[in-house]
């Protein structure tokens, strides 16, 4: 091969080479992602030293549909909701991955790229990681703009939240709070900023209680 060739060729390469982000499955799924698209490691740590956490590789290898979301901007505000339909009192692991895993289908069906929220918390009080933080919710329509989305597992209107559940939440607005410098108006319920009952009046009495709490 002559040098001329040879030069050729490695210019050629070197043009074609495209950045590896992660190992990649057929379909829908997924081992690895951007580092962009992937939470904020402090987010994520703060919580987990407040609260059982559970990481998204956990429960689903289902990859989102970057297509279909937009990447998210700074958070200022932040909404609470209820998984609602019918009452969920699980805290086997496994019957939550269940639930949560109805969650994400259900949301894949209305064509969002991915789970709408960014954190779920469950009855025994485990927080499961959902929607990266490098992206908006999928969560009230026409208000997911700097809007984090934090979903309790069950039917507020129908059932209590358990004393986990109810303390996990608390930590986690408080850490997400502190991290986003997110004040205590604006935390919401789902009913606040849509034609919602959304988060139950078992829950939406704690929010109001949220509002109350003005340091992090």
């Amino acid at each position: 091969m002559t040098a001329e060739i040879q030069q050729t060729r490695r210019t050629f390469l070197k043009g074609s080479v495209l950045p590896v982000f992660g190992t990649m499955l057929c379909g829908d799924m997924i081992l690895a992602a951007p580092e962009d698209e992937k939470p904020q490691p402090d987010v994520l740590s703060s919580i987990e030293r407040n609260v059982p956490l559970m990481r998204r590789s956990e429960w689903t290898v289902v990859a989102p549909r970057l297509d279909r979301m937009r990447k998210a901007g700074r958070f200022h505000r932040l909404t609470i909701h209820h998984s609602g339909s019918t009452k969920a009192v699980h805290t086997i692991k496994n019957a939550v991955i269940h639930d949560l895993d109805g969650v994400l289908t259900s949301h894949r069906q209305r064509r969002y790229g991915d789970i709408g929220y960014h954190f779920i918390i469950d009855y025994a009080g485990r927080v499961w990681e959902g929607r990266s933080h490098a992206f908006q919710g999928a969560h009230v329509l026409g208000e997911n703009e700097g809007n984090l989305a934090v979903m309790l597992l069950g039917n507020f209107d129908k059932q209590k939240p358990s004393e986990q559940q109810l303390a996990s939440m608390y930590k986690t607005i408080h850490a997400l709070r502190k991290q986003y410098v997110i004040p205590s108006k604006n935390v919401y319920g789902h009913r606040d900023l849509g034609a919602s009952a959304c988060p139950g009046k078992h829950v939406y009495s704690h929010i109001l209680k949220l509002r109350k709490i003005a340091s992090v």
